[in-house]
């Protein structure tokens, strides 16, 4: 120990990086791959009403879509991956395609439609505060209350010469990692093998143990070469547990990979603040 401990270690990683031959998720192929499109609200708050997607399932090579209501009540994790009769936020899933083509898979979006009615949205902090509009009906807006103090400060500014007061804000902040997040799940007789862009594989293996306990006997989440992740790729997400459930469902493999504009959408934000 004492030989690594307060040492500079040599990274071993770089060579495969440097060269190209990183194994990201979207390089991992397996026979017989699905590819999953997700349709995502474009509006942060409505009452959905409708999702019709049967021209979609008359297109060929699309071997199902996945909607919050066939979704088994019995299998949902308490955040619930996909819009039932509600919209909560702009990027939440609303359908998900699988297909035998990637390409296909995301046409198959343009043929899905689906009705809603815009209901209030909280966009501004300071308005959320007020909770005059509740992004979540019968809940209250403030997330998360800590109240840090230290020392004296009502002593330290009666007894300073000069007090300048001003308010700062800082904007939301998308990570931009290089690879989007993604996930490769392979169902084999009733276990799944994981691929992964994840920072923390053994908290999305109990994620996804937790949520499909009555499915799979045993779930193994390998993590992949990560492009990038700036904190963004510790947690679960609706689309791994979308993804997961469709290669249950079909017993197939099935691969997603954000395209960038939905990994904008989708991918956990840093707070915006203000002081």
């Amino acid at each position: 120990m004492p030989h690594y401990v307060g040492q500079r270690v040599k990274r071993i990683e770089d060579p495969k990086i440097l060269t190209g031959n990183a194994r990201y998720v979207d390089d991992i192929e397996f026979p017989g791959t699905l590819f999953l499109a997700l349709l995502r609200s474009p509006i942060p708050h409505a009452k959905l009403t409708r999702v019709d997607y049967s021209d979609a399932l008359k297109i060929p090579g699309i071997v199902t879509v996945i909607t919050g209501l066939n979704i088994p009540v019995e299998n949902r994790p308490r955040n619930f991956p996909m819009a039932k009769d509600e919209i909560l936020y702009v990027g939440q899933p609303i359908a998900a395609v699988v297909a035998t083509d990637r390409y296909r898979a995301y046409d198959a979006l343009e043929y899905i439609q689906f009705d809603y009615e815009p209901l209030p949205a909280v966009t501004d902090p300071e308005e959320a505060l007020k909770n005059e509009i509740r992004a979540i009906e019968g809940m209250d807006n403030i997330g998360y209350r800590k109240t840090y103090k230290s020392g004296d400060p009502e002593k330290a500014l009666s007894e300073s010469d000069v007090i300048i007061e001003t308010k700062l804000e800082m904007a939301r902040v998308y990570p931009a990692p290089m690879e989007p997040r993604g996930l490769l799940s392979i169902y084999q007789g009733g276990r799944l093998t994981v691929y992964a862009s994840t920072q923390a594989p053994h908290y999305m293996r109990k994620f996804l143990m937790d949520s499909f306990k009555d499915y799979v006997s045993d779930i193994r989440v390998v993590q992949a070469d990560v492009g990038g992740a700036f904190g963004s790729k510790m947690f679960p997400y609706p689309e791994d547990y979308i993804t997961v459930y469709a290669s249950i469902m079909l017993r197939r493999p099935v691969k997603w990979v954000n395209t960038r504009r939905d990994d904008i959408m989708s991918t956990y934000h840093s707070r915006g603040q203000i002081h």
